[in-house]
C-alpha cells in the first residue's frame, strides 16, 4: 500500500503498564494520496504515542506545508 503518514525519531522509549511510547525529536510526515509526494512535515521536541497507536501527542512543534504543484 501506500503511506498515508510516516513517523520517525531517534529514540522511542516504551513506557510501562501499556501506556504507549515516548519519542524524542519526531519527525511527521503526511502524504498526499499518490503516497510519494510529502504535504505536511511536523517536527517536534518530543512527544508521545497511545499504545493503541490512534494517537500521537507532539511538544514544541513547527510545521510546513507543500501544496500541490
Amino acid at each position: 500500500g501506500r503511506p498515508e503518514s510516516v513517523i520517525v525519531a531517534p529514540r522511542l522509549a516504551q513506557l510501562p503498564n501499556s501506556l504507549g511510547t515516548r519519542i524524542e525529536q519526531p519527525v511527521l510526515e503526511w502524504y498526499q494520496p499518490d503516497g510519494q509526494t510529502r504535504q505536511w512535515r511536523v517536527t517536534a521536541q518530543q512527544g508521545w504515542i497511545a499504545a493503541d497507536q490512534q494517537w500521537v501527542r507532539l511538544e514544541e512543534v513547527r510545521g510546513t506545508y507543500e501544496p500541490k504543484p
